[in-house]
């Protein structure tokens, strides 16, 4: 079996690269990481793909313009981030444009403000709003305010990436009920049960917070 590149996901599962992640510290205590099998990795990445196909088929994104947002956004990151990283980016944007119903003036600015948010909550400080202000072409003073706006909405959404939060005492959700309603929610659609984009979001909303609709806001 091969080594662990430097280049390659650590095998942690924290969707840094190896190098930086786990790899100083393998380093330091002499430990040499081999890559799974190469039938399992293939078998792992195809089951990604479909769950993200699945995500952006099913999900309730409100309007043709916060799906595109989210094509994108998965085309934009495919190639840097692994697909776990990449799930959690899109259900960001879908919480983020559910809660808040975003007017997008400029998808790039949307679009590098999720993912510097993602970064910034699996806590990868390499990814920066000028590297990312370059790539989508916008001003790190925009991806800054977007930003913000995105983690404070998923702070109170109680929103994570890998341990779920505390449900938090004003009753918003906590990270289980956010997967849970995700899983209910996909169970719906595959059943057909909602004839109208509309009838969808509100249920998500339903599940989410005991209320429909969000508050509108402009960028």
């Amino acid at each position: 079996m091969k080594k662990v590149g430097r280049n390659d996901a650590c095998p942690c599962g924290s969707g840094k690269k190896y190098k930086h992640c786990c790899l100083p510290l393998d380093n330091a205590s002499g430990i040499i990481r081999l890559l799974p099998d190469p039938e399992v990795v293939e078998a792992s990445r195809a089951n990604g793909e479909r769950m993200l196909t699945s995500l952006l088929e099913n999900a309730p994104w409100g309007t043709p313009q916060y799906r595109e947002t989210a094509q994108d956004l998965l085309n934009r990151m495919k190639d840097s981030y692994e697909t776990s990283v990449i799930e959690k980016a899109l259900q960001l944007w879908l919480m983020y444009s559910t809660r808040e119903m975003p007017q997008i003036r400029k998808a790039g600015v949307m679009q590098a403000a999720i993912e510097y948010s993602i970064a910034t909550l699996y806590g990868m400080p390499e990814v920066t709003q000028s590297h990312l202000a370059e790539k989508y072409e916008v001003s790190p003073g925009t991806i800054s305010q977007r930003a913000q706006k995105i983690l404070e909405a998923a702070q109170d959404a109680g929103f994570a990436v890998r341990e779920a939060a505390d449900p938090s005492a004003n009753g918003e959700p906590d990270q289980l009920s956010v997967e849970r309603a995700m899983r209910d929610l996909t169970k719906q659609l595959e059943s057909n049960k909602f004839e109208t984009i509309q009838e969808a979001q509100a249920y998500f909303q339903q599940l989410l917070y005991g209320k429909n609709g969000g508050s509108q806001e402009k960028e």
